[in-house]
C-alpha cells in the first residue's frame, strides 16, 4: 500500500477499507484489534504489501460514508489465534470512487483529498483560529462551573495552533465536537477556513446553551436562597 503515499494527489489507488464507529482525522492515534476472520485476513496481506489501509466511518444504520481517512499501522502485535493488536496515526483524508469487491473484506479505489488553505489571508486564518480557541475557552469554562466534563486538551489546541491551520482544524473536530455525524461533514470538507468557520458556529452555540443552563441554575439557587 506505500503506492497511496507515492502516486500523485489527483491519482486513484485500491487500499483495504475498515469500518469503524468514530470519526477518524488525520493525526489522529487509533488502537485497533483485528478479530473478525476478514480483518485479520487482512492484516497478514498488509504485512506484506504494507502497513496502510482505509477507516470510515459507519454508524449505527451500518451506511459506510464516502470519505475517510488513511491510517498507518506503526505498532502492530500479532498473537498466537491470528488476533492483531494494532496502534495506527491517521494520515491523509480520502474518497471512495468506487468499491472493488467487498469479500473477504471491503477493497476501494480512492482518491486522496488535499485541504485547501490560500483562500483566506495569513492575519486573516489567524484571527479565524484565535475565535474558534476562544470559543473553545468558554465553553471549558461553563462546563467546569457546571461540573460537566470537558474531553480535551486546551494546551494541545494552542500548541497546534502555533503549527499550522490545517492540524489545528482537525484536532478540534477530533477533540471538542462530539457529534459524529457533524464531525464526518468537517472531515468532507475540504477548504481550512469553511472547517473552522463551522467549527466556531459549532462551538458558539455549545457555549451559548451552556450559558444559558448556567443562567437558570443560578436563578433558582438565587430564589432558593430568597425563600429561607
Amino acid at each position: 500500500m506505500d503506492e497511496v503515499v507515492q502516486s500523485m494527489k489527483d491519482q486513484t489507488t485500491e487500499i483495504p477499507i475498515v469500518l469503524y464507529p468514530s470519526v477518524v482525522f488525520p493525526g489522529a492515534t487509533l488502537q485497533l484489534q483485528a478479530f473478525e476472520f476478514r480483518y485479520r485476513i487482512m492484516m497478514q496481506t498488509l504485512l506484506q504489501e504494507g502497513l496502510k489501509f482505509g477507516v470510515i466511518y459507519s454508524g449505527k444504520n451500518g451506511r459506510m460514508e464516502d470519505v475517510g481517512c488513511i491510517v498507518q499501522v506503526i505498532e502492530c502485535e500479532r498473537l498466537t489465534d491470528d488476533r492483531f493488536f494494532m496502534t495506527c496515526v491517521g494520515e491523509d483524508r480520502f474518497r471512495v470512487t468506487e468499491i472493488v469487491r467487498t469479500k473477504p473484506y471491503v477493497v476501494a479505489r480512492i482518491q486522496v483529498l488535499n485541504d485547501q488553505v490560500c483562500s483566506q489571508p495569513q492575519d486573516g486564518m489567524r484571527s479565524l483560529m484565535q475565535k474558534v480557541e476562544q470559543h473553545l475557552k468558554n465553553v471549558a469554562m461553563l462546563s467546569e462551573k457546571l461540573h460537566q466534563n470537558f474531553r480535551g486538551d486546551l494546551q494541545a489546541v494552542h500548541l497546534s495552533r502555533l503549527h499550522s491551520a490545517v492540524s489545528f482544524s482537525f484536532l478540534v473536530a477530533r477533540l471538542f465536537i462530539d457529534d459524529r455525524l457533524e464531525q464526518q461533514a468537517m472531515l468532507r470538507l475540504h477548504d481550512t477556513v469553511q472547517r473552522l468557520v463551522r467549527e466556531g458556529m459549532y462551538l458558539e452555540r455549545r457555549s451559548k446553551y451552556l450559558a444559558a443552563i448556567a443562567a437558570i441554575k443560578d436563578a433558582f439557587q438565587h430564589l432558593s436562597c430568597n425563600e429561607k
